[in-house]
């Protein structure tokens, strides 16, 4: 067996055959599985399906995403080009890309069961990739490049004339999940702080798993398995820094050869997977040991508020007179939760809502936030006072996603939301909606100055995001951060203007002692301010709140888990302590020595509101896409040998 084709002269023994179609029935039953999995799943868009064709896919896509589809198909035409010439091989049929506008849209797919926390998958029998539209270009070419990877890797692993075979080959000798996924994540993502902040989480705290345990991740209780996706990106980034970046896919492409991963690590590292996890863990020791030592541990400068569960994820603190509040995933659902002198109160039903946002408001005794049921998206206002508590009212919205709600005067909110493929700040007034930004950026989060009648919001631009200024009368826009990493989550308070900051290669809390205010072009506002960070925390801060009174909550990577905290204000500030070393931070895996997001050169400092002479029509790069050869969609049967047994083909 080379190249992963039989020859056709060779004898296959009896007891092949006897396997062969053990594992035929076996695939049956997964068959049988696969096609009984959407038949009860309520779902009543249809779609009109339309393709389009370039050099090496067929895209499938409806009318609402017929705006995107010449950039998507010119991304993922560039990320075909760098990642086979990377991987050294091409795939030979044109691979399909199937596109849905929203995630409800994605998860009714017939294909294979998806659930909210998927961000695409790939199937390897017909080199299929289907994804959701993301409204960040960062993480579209994220998903994109991370999906592709695996269609090029299909090809290498299953490729050959009889590609079934190949795929049972694998229910015996499977192909190390982390090896997978790793290569996946190496060849897309941008190494940031939150994905160090996994690291170096899984380092302090002992998660560390071996190469032997990450065969699979089906072992693997919730958060865990994001754990083990970002301790497989590092251990390839780990071969790439310390044997060199050939190393990647020398090891991947081991597989059609061999059929265990010892075997695979030795021709390509000349070592075994026990030797590897010790050299692994030294690279660790190295890069973390004396940074994180010189930082703070949650557990010292904060009080814990949530909830204690093993690998799961709090998010959306909200700090009111009411309580204290944040989601959590803790019970295996999403659900809000109230903290109270202490006391933990929960609200919903198992399992009321498909996903919450997270993002939480309160307004005149009520908790507002936005959520799925039966794929439906709501704004929810549930009481919490008076005649009002217990009572939950559900309103229709159209935003396909929310990554932050604020009251606004007069009753209105004020959403960071996603609406017909764009991503905006919205301004909701009784189901009236006026978009406040209005324009082709990715707007992540934001922070609302009423007396100034200006918002302060991170936008994405050039693969990072910075902090920029909309005064809401005029309409002007202008850039208030400018450095080599993120800024996001701002906040606005009579302390000040909060914000999450990635610089030193950690996500910590900062804050600038007033609040910028629109000046010249030559002024150096924010310059002119002292910056403060708060935490110095060891691992990293995904998000925060911060009250009237100045508290802080914050979410914190820590013991396996994003867990939430209220900060001791007396603890701080904080100035000795280190930098990260990492070498490849703010760099993806196969680009490993230029960074990936071009920022300004010489300085790491802030740069000021107002001093750049860029344009304010667009942070979005443009390009002229080639005109495309756009049909009607139409069924494409197939005679594949063990393929049809999942009874979807496209």
């Amino acid at each position: 067996w080379r190249d992963g084709v039989f020859p056709s002269r060779a004898k296959v023994p009896c007891f092949a055959l006897i396997l062969f179609f053990t594992a035929f029935s076996a695939l049956f039953a997964g068959g049988a599985f696969a096609a009984a999995f959407g038949k009860n799943q309520l779902y009543t868009k249809t779609f009109d399906w339309q393709t389009c064709e370039t050099d090496n896919f067929k895209i499938y896509f409806y009318p609402e995403l017929s705006a995107r589809v010449d950039n998507i198909a010119l991304d993922i035409e560039s990320a075909a080009r760098e990642i086979s010439d990377f991987m050294g091989a091409r795939h030979k049929n044109k691979a399909h890309l199937l596109l849905f506008e929203t995630h409800p849209d994605f998860q009714s797919n017939r294909l294979y069961p998806a659930g909210w926390g998927t961000g695409g998958f790939s199937e390897p029998m017909k080199n299929r990739l289907v994804m959701p539209f993301y409204t960040s270009p960062r993480e579209m070419r994220h998903i994109i490049r991370h999906e592709y990877t695996h269609i090029n890797s299909f090809d290498i692993f299953y490729g050959g004339f009889w590609r079934s075979l190949s795929l049972v080959r694998t229910m015996l000798y499977p192909i190390p999940l982390w090896m997978q996924e790793g290569l996946a994540e190496f060849c897309s993502d941008i190494w940031d702080g939150e994905d160090a902040a996994a690291l170096r989480d899984i380092y302090l705290n002992g998660l560390l798993l071996r190469a032997d345990d990450m065969i699979s991740f089906s072992h693997l209780e919730g958060y865990r398995v994001y754990l083990a996706y970002k301790q497989s990106h590092k251990m390839m980034i780990f071969i790439a820094e310390k044997y060199g970046e050939k190393k990647v896919p020398e090891l991947i492409r081991q597989f059609p050869n061999v059929w265990e991963q010892n075997i695979a690590l030795k021709k390509a590292l000349n070592m075994n997977a026990k030797e590897f996890d010790l050299k692994f863990a030294a690279y660790l020791d190295d890069i973390y040991k004396d940074v994180c030592a010189s930082r703070n541990s949650p557990d010292v400068i904060a009080e814990p508020m949530s909830a204690e569960f093993s690998f799961y994820r709090s998010r959306a603190p909200l700090l009111t007179e009411h309580g204290e509040f944040f989601i959590s995933d803790g019970y295996g659902y999403d659900e809000p939760i109230m903290r109270k002198n202490g006391k933990l109160r929960r609200f919903l039903k198992k399992n009321y809502f498909d996903r919450i946002a997270p993002a939480l408001a309160y307004s005149d005794g009520e908790l507002l936030f936005y959520a799925w049921k039966n794929a439906k998206p709501y704004i929810v206002r549930y009481g919490l006072d008076g005649r009002k508590k217990g009572k939950m009212r559900l309103i229709s919205a159209p935003f396909a996603d929310v990554r932050q709600i604020e009251t606004a005067p007069g009753g209105g909110l004020l959403f960071a939301a996603d609406m017909n493929c764009r991503s905006d700040i919205f301004l909701w007034e009784d189901g009236n909606i006026t978009n406040l930004t209005d324009d082709a950026d990715y707007e992540d989060s934001f922070a609302f100055d009423a007396p100034r009648q200006m918002i302060i919001y991170s936008c994405e631009r050039n693969e990072q995001l910075d902090l920029r200024e909309l005064q809401i009368a005029s309409g002007e826009k202008r850039w208030l951060t400018s450095t080599k990493h993120d800024e996001r989550r701002p906040v606005i308070s009579e302390e000040g203007l909060f914000f999450i900051s990635g610089k030193g290669g950690f996500d910590d809390i900062y804050v600038l002692g007033t609040v910028p205010i629109t000046a010249p072009s030559d002024n150096n506002v924010i310059g002119t301010v002292p910056i403060t960070n708060l935490t110095a925390i060891k691992t990293g801060i995904n998000d925060f709140s911060v009250s009237a009174g100045g508290d802080i909550a914050f979410v914190c990577q820590w013991k396996g888990s994003r867990q939430i905290y209220l900060l001791d204000r007396t603890a701080g500030p904080f100035k000795e302590y280190l930098s990260s070393r990492e070498k490849n931070f703010l760099k993806r895996g196969i680009d490993i020595k230029n960074p990936a997001s071009k920022g300004p050169a010489g300085t790491d400092e802030y740069s000021v509101a107002g001093m750049e002479a860029a344009s304010e029509d667009s942070a979005l790069p443009v390009t002229r896409p080639r005109p495309f050869n756009f049909q009607p969609y139409r069924t494409r049967w197939t005679f594949d040998l063990i393929y049809p047994l999942a009874m979807f083909v496209f």
